[in-house]
């Protein structure tokens, strides 16, 4: 599925909801480095892309047998937009309902939205999570998260910026321990060889257990994760849930590009 404002396009696959490619306007390659299959040193690996995580971030460490990063990014979304027989070429409304077997790793019955629109040079994309209904539904754990993969196009240091403190790393490193630090409205990343990408949060990735995270297993890229906790705390007493009588938990992120 591409979506254009007439200027900057996404792609975006229904399975997972995985934005494949982003090119804000003037820019020949996409600034998210392109999903797809990648040869790594443990072998043939998925990269690339911006993908959502949900039930869960990372691997669970509650016992269960969740997948790392949860069932949402393998699962085969519906496009609302066009079953409700409107179509805005700058928009994707996609949806999904967990299924039985994802309720016997995940037993809470819930669905998940996730909305993305193009415009201009910005990217939003936005994730809500509904209680499907509230006789006998506990609260639901709470674990999602962004993975964005952004590309880097030449040598130099990439610059990360998040509230007050600044991070650094060489354009050869590999961050074989992930970088996680406090979530802050304001992400700025600055690209060698490709340009800046401003982050804006919101919803629960601005609560205090929310972190950023900075990871990358390749030259290629980085990843910059905003998340709602760390995977340590799902499902834990001290962890996120949707409490009993709320319905609806939301994530936000918008990608703005300069060069």
């Amino acid at each position: 599925m591409i979506l254009t404002d007439g200027k900057s396009t996404v792609e975006i696959a229904s399975l997972g909801a995985i934005i494949k490619k982003w090119k804000p306007k003037g820019e020949d390659k996409s600034v998210i480095f392109p999903f797809g299959q990648y040869r790594r040193d443990s072998g043939i690996k998925t990269r690339g892309g911006m993908f959502p995580c949900f039930p869960n971030f990372g691997p669970p460490q509650d016992g269960s047998s969740l997948p790392q990063h949860g069932f949402m990014r393998n699962s085969a979304l519906y496009n609302i937009t066009e079953n409700q027989g409107v179509r805005n070429p700058r928009v994707a409304h996609l949806c999904l309902e967990t299924t039985h077997e994802q309720q016997e790793k995940f037993p809470y019955p819930c669905k998940a939205n996730v909305d993305v629109e193009v415009v201009g040079n910005s990217l939003l994309y936005s994730m809500f999570i509904h209680r499907m209904f509230y006789r006998d539904n506990p609260r639901i754990p709470l674990g999602m998260g962004l993975h964005p993969y952004f590309r880097r196009g030449g040598n130099g240091t990439t610059q990360i910026n998040i509230g007050d403190n600044t991070y650094f790393v060489q354009q050869d490193e590999i961050l074989q321990k992930a970088i996680m630090v406090e979530a802050a409205p304001l992400i700025i990343i600055t690209l060698p060889g490709v340009g800046i990408v401003t982050m804006e949060i919101g919803g629960l990735f601005l609560q205090e257990k929310a972190r950023i995270v900075i990871w990358t297993d390749s030259t290629q890229y980085i990843c910059i994760e905003p998340i709602v906790c760390d995977h340590n705390f799902f499902n834990r007493k001290d962890g996120l849930f949707l409490e009993e009588y709320s319905w609806r938990a939301s994530v936000m992120c918008e990608l703005s590009f300069r060069k």
